[in-house]
């Protein structure tokens, strides 16, 4: 019976441990962008191609999503404050305002700081 190999795509060496000497990437590779590239163990050390960490990139895509939320929402809560000449409570951001996402509490209190922080700046 004859072993299934995968050729190294950059030594050419047989790989047949497809769990232990089998690494797959994408990028460029003689001269062709590739979305598979194959890499024998000894090619992997050898090079330490970048690991691209999609947990912190989602992390980090949702923290700047948050931020966003927060900036706009405490734009938003303060000129509906301004125009309905309420005062801010948690009470009025979610029964009177209308914020209905998650977390509205940790929400509200960003939202605060924000404004209060803002305010200070520009008003003084």
């Amino acid at each position: 019976m004859e072993v299934e190999t995968i050729d190294c795509d950059v030594c050419g060496a047989k790989i047949s441990d497809f769990e232990n000497d089998l690494f797959h990437h994408s990028g460029k590779l003689n001269g062709k962008q590739s979305a598979h590239i194959h890499l024998c163990s000894k090619c992997e050390s050898d090079l330490r191609p970048p690991f691209f960490d999609f947990d912190a990139a989602l992390e980090k895509k949702r923290s700047r999503e948050l931020v966003t939320l927060i900036l706009k929402t405490a734009g938003a809560y303060d000129e509906w404050l301004m125009s309905n000449r309420r005062g801010s409570s948690f009470s009025t951001f979610v029964n009177e305002f209308g914020f209905d996402g998650e977390n509205s509490s940790a929400i509200f209190a960003k939202v605060e700081e924000t404004r209060k922080d803002l305010l200070s700046r520009c008003i003084g």
